[in-house]
């Protein structure tokens, strides 16, 4: 069990104050096994080695009184016991219960009351799982109410005098010792294990050669040292092991075997059918002839029973009695042969001799008349299944004899199943493999990197390389040498020195040899100038040979009138090929406008003529002009407008200097292209439409992605919808204002696509601003021109899905007999 002897029984101990100190106290004396009435140094021995393995069977007479019974009847007539569990002595008078593993007695109730076992057991009892002792561990099923003595014979032993062992029945106690014993215990009623058997009976070795004496109920296994000498189980060879245990192993010698015709020869295992088994028959051609001296033998490879020929021939007249077909007999139809060269008659029957082809239950059968020799072909057709099963087709005779057990007939079907090693697929033609090995070569690059994998393709990961070096391995600067074996694609040994190799700066090296090809970088700081040479930077990285100041370039471009502005930089200030890309800033001196050129850089060459684009006030017509032209006509109608308003006295000072400003649009000036006939119609027409309410515009057809994002994210087109009406009543509200703008919050890709094309069903312009993913889109609704569509895009949706609804509710009407449509409208099921 586990548990040292000296640790059973409870001597008692001095109550303390606080349960506490009692319990610590019991703790200490289970562990360190100290008793009241046994000294320290006394039990020092003991536990150093087990007392049954120092007993001997010739010193029955020693002094039995340090064994575990002998303690425990000394503490229970002295009456010194403790409960392991409440830690009080257990008297003569009190009930227990004993632990069959370990012997340890505790309390246990009477009556109703409950003790100290049976409330243990009731706590941590566990259905079908049973309750532990409190000692050993050892599990119990069932939970201990009972009172029985120590040989369990007497339930509710009567109390002893104290000079008889308390809670025994005193009688003999009979339990069995222990397996390999067939004497029980004669001692009497007792606490603990049972003494061992005193008998002795004689047996022998292993192999049986040597006598010897052996206790009851110890099993040995003797082993002298002459070998076993018994016959093998092959009749021919004795076992030539040491005494052993159990029967002799098979025998391991071989033996060679030759075929009855001399030619070849079988080496086989010793074994009973192999040793009577003298000759064997090779399967090949016998090649000696008959005792007539004219033909062959026919037989394939047989036993001559000591003769020098194969014995009678075949064709003799002794052994030919019938005709080839074998239905007439030859004495009806010739007379007598006399010797086996006599040719052998035949009959007028059929031949109906059953060949190789058709079915196994009906097979085919020779229809030519009797003759001699082999049959010929059949010129019928037989079935025939592949090796796979998988086809059955019908063939000719003569194609069906050339197929048997060896040469299978095989259809077409290629296997595709995976092969063990999962990686490859097997591509056999009429498969019958139950389990797909796959017997390639792995051919894989070993993690050493210089060999491949020798192994049949398998998975999972190769296996190491198993290649070794047994020459000295040296680091780069051969200061480092690492001993052999060196195993295959091991990296250089470790080295401790400094890098000894040429760097490209005068620096010491800060690093140790390495195996890497290039070395670190230099991190000494310096002090280098930057790209443009503006300055000297410090604390710089050796390393670092291109160095940026922060600054703008400033070099002069290639187009002599401006300067990079890029940040101080590498490389030439533009790409070859390419111009230099600034806004023109020279004013147009010399012409009416005055303005900066504003165009794309040119150079020194004359900053070239702007085009801009003059309409009529309803935005129908619409011209391109030189900017001169329309800048002088801009400043003669200010200033002719300015004059009037000087002369009209009705208009303070502060407008007259309000409309002086030059900031005034030019879009607005009085130099636009006049209205014609058919833009006062449309405009006309326009309005009569907005005060009846009315649209002649035909019918709206949205794309099929401004559709299909309407079903998507139908809220955030809803809002986009929403905030396009309010810009065109915005618009149609502000009578001074000649457009209205609104700036969308920023959006995804997808939706301001949605915004750029709805906006053109509305006629308002848009303009994408900013960058990703802060990017949004600003939608301008122009007067006389943005006006609102005839359908909306959410309604033309919701009118598209209520169409298709109608028609799916109409296609499915007509299919629903009418008793199931009167259930589904009252919503029964």
């Amino acid at each position: 069990s586990g548990i040292s002897e000296q640790s059973y029984g409870r001597p008692t101990t001095p109550v303390s104050n606080t349960h506490r100190q009692v319990a610590d106290s019991i703790v200490a004396a289970n562990v360190f096994g100290r008793f009241r009435d046994i000294d320290s140094s006394s039990i020092k021995a003991p536990m150093k080695k087990d007392i049954r393995s120092e007993r001997k069977v010739t010193d029955r007479k020693d002094d039995l009184s340090d064994t575990l019974t002998c303690r425990l009847k000394k503490q229970l007539k002295e009456g010194n016991y403790e409960c392991m569990i409440c830690c009080q002595i257990i008297r003569p008078t009190q009930r227990i219960w004993t632990c069959q593993k370990c012997y340890h007695m505790f309390h246990i109730g009477r009556g109703r009351a409950s003790g100290c076992i049976t409330k243990w057991a009731a706590r941590s009892f566990v259905a079908k799982v049973g309750w532990r002792c409190p000692s050993c561990q050892n599990v119990s099923l069932d939970i201990p109410r009972d009172y029985y003595c120590f040989c369990g014979k007497v339930l509710n032993p009567p109390v002893q005098r104290s000079s008889v062992m308390p809670h025994s029945c005193n009688a003999v106690c009979g339990k069995s010792r222990g397996p390999g014993c067939i004497h029980p215990c004669n001692d009497k009623c007792h606490p603990g294990p049972c003494m061992e058997c005193s008998f002795t009976y004689s047996t022998k070795c292993d192999c049986g050669e040597m006598p010897i004496t052996a206790e009851c109920g110890k099993t040995l296994n003797f082993k002298c040292s002459k070998v076993c000498r018994r016959m093998l189980k092959c009749g021919l060879h004795m076992c030539g092991v040491v005494c052993h245990e159990g029967e002799c192993k098979a025998c391991q010698r071989i033996i060679v075997r030759k075929c009855y015709c001399g030619d070849q020869e079988r080496v086989l295992p010793c074994t009973a059918w192999n040793a009577r088994t003298a000759l064997f028959s090779c399967g090949a051609p016998c090649t000696g002839m008959y005792s007539c001296g004219v033909h062959k033998c026919e037989l394939k490879c047989h036993d001559r029973n000591g003769q020098d020929n194969c014995g009678l021939c075949s064709l003799s007249p002794e052994k030919k009695e019938h005709c080839p077909c074998g239905q007439s007999r030859i004495v009806d139809l010739v007379k007598k042969r006399t010797s086996c060269t006599d040719p052998i008659p035949t009959c007028k029957n059929v031949c109906n001799k059953v060949l190789t082809c058709g079915p196994k239950d009906q097979p085919h059968r020779c229809a030519q008349l009797c003759h001699v020799g082999p049959c010929p072909p059949c010129s019928l057709n037989s079935s025939i299944t592949c090796r796979c099963t998988s086809l059955k087709t019908s063939i000719p005779c003569q194609e069906f004899v050339l197929y048997s057990d060896e040469n299978p007939y095989l259809c077409e079907r290629r296997c595709k199943k995976m092969k063990s090693c999962q990686n490859h697929r097997c591509q056999t033609v009429c498969c019958i493999d139950q389990e797909h090995f796959c017997m390639q070569i792995c051919g894989k690059k070993l993690r050493c990197g210089n060999h491949k994998c020798d192994r049949i393709c398998h998975v999972g990961q190769c296996p190491q390389c198993l290649q070794a070096s047994f020459e000295e391995q040296f680091c780069l600067c051969r200061r480092t040498v690492r001993q052999p074996p060196i195993p295959c694609g091991a990296a250089l040994p470790p080295c401790s020195y400094p890098c000894s190799r040429q760097h490209p700066c005068n620096h010491p090296p800060m690093h140790t040899c390495h195996v890497e090809p290039k070395c670190p970088p230099c991190t000494v700081l310096t002090q280098k100038p930057c790209y443009g040479g503006h300055e000297i930077r410090s604390n710089i990285p050796c390393y670092l040979n291109n160095v940026s100041c922060g600054r703008p370039c400033g070099k002069e471009l290639p187009c002599g009138v401006h300067q990079c502005k890029r940040i101080c930089h590498a490389q030439s200030c533009l790409v070859s090929g390419t111009l230099c890309q600034q806004m023109c800033t020279k004013r147009r001196v010399g012409q009416a406008c005055d303005h900066i050129c504003g165009s794309p850089c040119h150079g020194k060459a004359p900053c070239p003529k702007t085009i801009v684009i003059v309409t009529c006030p309803c935005f129908r017509k619409s011209e391109n002009k030189p900017c001169y032209d329309v800048e002088k006509a801009l400043i003669k109608a200010l200033s002719l407008k300015v004059e009037e308003r000087c002369w009209d006295r009705s208009v303070t000072y502060e407008e007259k200097e309000l409309h002086k400003s030059p900031s005034i649009d030019k879009y607005c000036c009085l130099d636009r292209l006049s209205c014609d006939d058919e833009c006062k119609r449309i405009i006309r027409n326009k309005k009569l439409e907005m005060a009846l309410n009315i649209s002649t515009t035909s019918t709206i057809t949205y794309s099929s992605f401004l559709k299909n994002e309407a079903k998507l994210n139908c809220k955030e087109v809803l809002e986009i919808e929403h905030v396009l009406i309010k810009l065109i009543n915005d618009l149609n509200a502000q009578q001074n204002a000649v457009s209205v703008s609104h700036a969308f919050r920023p959006m995804n890709s997808e939706l301001r696509r949605v915004v750029h094309e709805y906006c053109r069903y509305f006629k308002i312009e848009t303009l994408s601003q900013g960058q990703d993913p802060r990017r949004n889109v600003i939608a301008t609704a122009k007067r006389n021109v943005s006006e609102m569509p005839v359908v909306l895009l959410m309604s033309a949706t919701e009118q598209t899905l209520a169409s298709r609804t109608k028609t799916v509710v109409a296609t499915t009407s007509k299919e629903i007999p009418p008793d199931s449509k009167d259930s589904s409208c009252t919503g029964e099921s």
